[in-house]
């Protein structure tokens, strides 16, 4: 399985475009994308399950990172196979 965020400043916010390819049969398989600030869930956004799956965050209300203030985000991106998550 393959992934991609991509991440792109919509005026003061930013959208964040994921891609998920499900290598081999993608067949009862839901992608789930859960964006984090610390313990704060930021996004979450899930798919059923597809060769490419897309799952889109738009106008994210977030902070740009600095050396000053550094402000990380976490992506999780999690596949589930009927209900029970896949280990990568």
């Amino acid at each position: 399985n393959d992934f991609q965020a991509l991440a792109n400043k919509n005026g003061k916010k930013y959208d964040l475009d994921i891609k998920a390819e499900i290598k081999g049969s993608a067949k009862g398989t839901t992608v789930k994308a859960s964006l984090y600030d610390g313990k704060n869930l930021v996004a979450e956004g899930e798919a059923d399950g597809a060769k490419n799956t897309a799952i889109s965050f738009k106008k994210l209300d977030v902070e740009e990172w600095s050396a000053e203030i550094p402000r990380l985000y976490e992506l999780y991106i999690t596949v589930y196979e009927n209900y029970f998550a896949v280990i990568l």
